[in-house]
């Protein structure tokens, strides 16, 4: 299985005979990988390296840190909860360091190495609500009498925490609405999550930003994408200089904030009330003002029914009905995006574009970015309401149109009975 591999892959990153200070890279990167793209779940990777780290090898110890280290830089968030998480990190610190310097029995150059990561990792999580814990546990040890390291720091941009997108369930592809059956099965897309059927995923590309270095299914939109960039990147030469990449950077920061402060809900407005439809009397009466003959024969037809149904306030009554379920149906498709959020996706379609080009992490310099996501992650069950009402209120469109037409053919037929 997956997990037996992974175990077998830490065991020989944390080998005992590796001699201290030479890791194998490629092997840790190969383990972040398995991580970050789900095929061992973040739970039972972080209790895999634990373990490593409890031994009582101090060589094996110093490669688990190391290990670790190396996965919460590129193994995604979801990882790194796990490794902030008191089970973890907490565990750790109550076998490594004890309650005090004077009660710990560890190795000082394991113990030397945790409290270095400790604050590394307090450092480059700081202001993180869901990792929050290693801030607590920073400031607990301080307090306790360790002293740490000052020359320790990472920055959050050295740090990779993307991870494969959750996957989306829907009874129809999201492509071509197709709704699935025992024979036209579902797929997701390994890059963007969404489910399609067969016909609309029939690609795979290597997705090595998601830990993907095998080709894995993705969906025809993601592929055409990956495919325009890569040939866009290789017609094109980065020749910019950095006065061109900062001045670039805060327009796309301000662009950022203007969007992010737009998407806050606005005020409760009122809901505006349809627009009277125009008077088909006075439409006519340009058509008869046209044809001195098809006047005389309409008049001629209406004075008729108006002898033999003279009332005319059913037809008022039924204007009258026909706007109020105009009104009603206005008000059930009220999943729309709104124009804020469709410049709010365009915006973030262009900034992922451009960070394709950039060097892993560079997402992660701006919290605005992150914000940005977040507001447009939920958006998704909107859409998805959203498209469901369209695909409804289209059918009724198409139903009305066809009573339009049954309705108009009758009318054009009494009129040629009369002419006759």
């Amino acid at each position: 299985s997956s997990n037996n591999k992974f175990d077998e892959y830490v065991e020989k990153a944390t080998a005992e005979a590796l001699p201290t200070g030479e890791e194998d890279i490629a092997l840790s990167l190969e383990i972040c990988d398995l991580i970050r793209s789900g095929t061992v779940p973040p739970k039972d990777a972080a209790k895999a390296i634990k373990q490593r780290i409890l031994h009582n090898n101090p060589n094996v110890q110093l490669h688990a840190l190391r290990l670790a280290d190396v996965c919460v830089k590129n193994g995604g968030f979801n990882f790194i909860v796990e490794v902030v998480s008191p089970d973890f990190i907490n565990e750790l610190q109550r076998n490594i360091l004890g309650s005090s310097p004077s009660q710990s029995k560890s190795n000082a150059d394991v113990r030397d190495l945790f409290l270095e990561l400790i604050h590394s990792w307090s450092i480059a999580f700081k202001g993180q609500y869901q990792l929050k814990n290693i801030q607590s546990l920073h400031d607990q040890i301080e307090s306790s009498g360790y002293k740490f390291p000052e020359s320790a720091s990472v920055l959050s941009a050295f740090i990779d925490t993307s991870v494969a997108p959750a996957w989306v369930d829907s009874s129809t592809c999201m492509n071509c609405s197709t709704p699935f059956t025992l024979t036209n099965r579902k797929h997701h897309c390994r890059n963007c999550g969404n489910v399609f059927d067969q016909k609309c995923s029939s690609h795979a590309i290597p997705l090595p930003h998601y830990g993907f270095n095998v080709p894995v299914r993705v969906c025809d939109t993601c592929y055409h994408k990956f495919k325009k960039s890569k040939s866009t990147r290789k017609g094109s030469t980065a020749t910019n200089n950095s006065s061109d990449i900062i001045e670039e950077d805060q327009d796309l920061l301000r662009a950022i904030e203007l969007s992010l402060a737009d998407s806050r809900p606005p005020p409760q407005r009122q809901q505006s009330q349809p627009e009277p439809q125009p008077e088909l009397q006075a439409h006519a009466s340009n058509e008869e003002e046209d044809d001195p003959d098809l006047k005389a024969a309409i008049e001629a037809s209406l004075k008729e029914m108006n002898g033999k149904n003279p009332q005319s306030s059913p037809a008022v009554n039924l204007s009258n009905t026909q706007q109020q379920n105009a009104s009603k149906a206005s008000a059930t498709y009220s999943h729309d995006l709104t124009q804020t959020e469709i410049e709010n996706i365009n915006l973030f379609a262009a900034i992922v574009d451009r960070l394709e080009q950039s060097p892993p992490g560079a997402i992660l310099r701006n919290k605005e970015i992150q914000d940005l996501y977040e507001s447009l992650s939920s958006l998704r069950p909107k859409l998805a309401r959203s498209l469901a009402e369209t695909i409804g209120k289209y059918d009724t469109l198409v139903e009305n149109h066809a009573k339009l037409s049954t309705v108009v053919r009758y009318y054009d037929a009494m009129l040629e009975r009369r002419f006759q």
